[in-house]
């Protein structure tokens, strides 16, 4: 018997070929194919599962109780505040008056005027020298303008009414007014200085008037400068 069949009968399994073994697999995209190899070479990975984590303590933030934080201390101010007016407002003018001095006052709605001379005279238009005072209240309630835009008005119409005698205007400083003034001649012999001070945080505009003669001037200054220290 030949060799090659001996080997035959002996191991019959071992020379036939071996059946391949395919597997159906699905890709990535959907696809299924078929393949020799297992599926776990080409397959994807299953999606771990996500692992619960707990969550975090938030920190408790401790916020300092409103009344207990300080305000900021700041320097006083040597101002007034909304609420002062000036004490003309409470108190009575006539202790202004020297001896001998005549006052008139005059109310037209709610602008007062007050003349102060040491010459008798019977009225506005009898006032030759002395000193006056024009008062204007919240301007902004019987005016519609502000103290200053009124004090403006009230200037030009001075410098309207005596442009050729105009002497000379400037501004002051003052802790509590913006104040400026206006010089100007009514006649050769009788000048005069109009100041206005302005309280802008209550709308009051003060007026004040020198009107004299030179020789005159010093002792009607005096008296200014003591009702321009009250407003």
């Amino acid at each position: 018997m030949p060799f090659i069949m001996v080997l035959l009968l002996l191991f019959p399994v071992a020379l036939y070929a071996k059946t391949p073994k395919f597997f159906h697999c699905q890709q990535e995209d959907g696809r299924v194919v078929v393949q020799d190899r297992r599926c776990d070479i080409t397959q994807l990975q299953q999606a771990q599962p996500k692992l619960k984590v707990s969550p975090k303590r938030q920190k408790k933030v401790k916020v300092k109780d409103q009344g207990s934080v300080k305000p900021l201390q700041t320097k006083a101010q040597n101002t007034y505040s909304n609420q002062d007016r000036s004490p003309y407002f409470v108190f009575g003018w006539d202790r202004f008056l020297p001896a001998n001095w005549m006052l008139l006052k005059e109310e037209v709605g709610s602008i007062h005027h007050l003349l102060l001379s040491k010459s008798k005279f019977n009225g506005s238009n009898d006032f030759v020298s002395g000193i006056k005072l024009s008062v204007y209240s919240q301007t902004m309630r019987h005016q519609q303008q502000g103290a200053f835009s009124l004090a403006l008005t009230l200037y030009h119409q001075i410098r309207e009414q005596h442009s050729n005698q105009l002497i000379d205007s400037q501004f002051k400083s003052h802790e509590r007014f913006k104040i400026f003034n206006i010089g100007y001649r009514i006649n050769p012999s009788i000048s005069a200085l109009t100041e206005f001070y302005i309280d802008e945080s209550n709308n009051d505009l003060f007026v004040l008037t020198i009107q004299s003669n030179q020789r005159n001037w010093s002792l009607n200054q005096i008296l200014a400068n003591e009702i321009i220290s009250n407003l």
